[in-house]
């Protein structure tokens, strides 16, 4: 199977932007409680990471700049200090998927810990490297789904409103992506917020981590776990 940059052509990004805001419901923004993930007796975790050893973490500690990446007490640390609003990205290679696992899901806990109200942290996958990104992005009261390609960011589920979302300092927020039967779909605390076509994605391999640091003097987020799954 082909790794996830390799199958996500830039004209599937162009297709999966083109759902995205197409009228025919195969994509949706906003609360959507009906439809939650699938429970346990669906699921099986084939991976886990809670951030208990650093030599081990999935997500590497590390000094990059002004960005800062910690493992410790069980949680992945990213924070990002300065003056300016900065956005950075980390990501692992690691293959966490089987070829013949074709449903799939990545889920992590994410707390704000430290900033502004304008700060954002969530999942990115379909990483190439910093010009081959998905992500799935988390503020203090919306949600978006993007794609950056050769320097393009294309907003495939424009910044929306969500009540799923917990917006206090500290407060944890679960944040899930599933990949079954030719669809992409986005929850926060067991909420479905989005759903897309996946259009050249074939696997949720290659995640990482993102945090967008507002006008705060740090911005710091915690990761409490990373699992990969298996669904049924």
């Amino acid at each position: 199977m082909k790794q996830l940059h390799q199958a996500l052509s830039f004209f599937s990004f162009v297709t999966l932007a083109a759902l995205a805001i197409s009228t025919t419901g195969c994509s949706k923004g906003g609360d959507d409680k009906a439809d939650n993930p699938p429970g346990n007796g669906n699921e099986t975790v084939i991976f886990t990471d809670n951030f208990d050893n650093a030599n081990t973490a999935f997500w590497q500690p590390g000094t990059n700049g002004l960005a800062v990446k910690t493992v410790s007490a069980g949680f992945f640390s990213l924070k990002y200090g300065g003056t300016s609003p900065y956005v950075f990205k980390t990501w692992s290679s690691r293959k966490l998927f089987a070829d013949s696992d074709k449903k799939q899901a990545v889920e992590i806990a994410q707390q704000h810990v430290a900033g502004h109200k304008y700060d954002k942290g969530g999942l990115i996958f379909a990483v190439k490297d910093a010009n081959y990104i998905l992500g799935f992005q988390v503020g203090e009261k919306e949600f978006r789904v993007y794609s950056q390609v050769n320097g393009t960011t294309t907003q495939l589920i424009n910044w929306t409103t969500s009540s799923a979302i917990k917006s206090a300092l500290n407060e944890v927020n679960k944040l899930r992506i599933t990949l079954v039967d030719g669809k992409l779909a986005f929850y926060i605390n067991d909420t479905q917020v989005g759903v897309l076509q996946s259009g050249g994605v074939t696997s949720l391999d290659q995640v990482g981590y993102e945090i967008v640091k507002g006008e705060a003097p740090e911005t710091t987020y915690k990761v409490d776990y990373i699992k990969a799954i298996t669904l049924k």
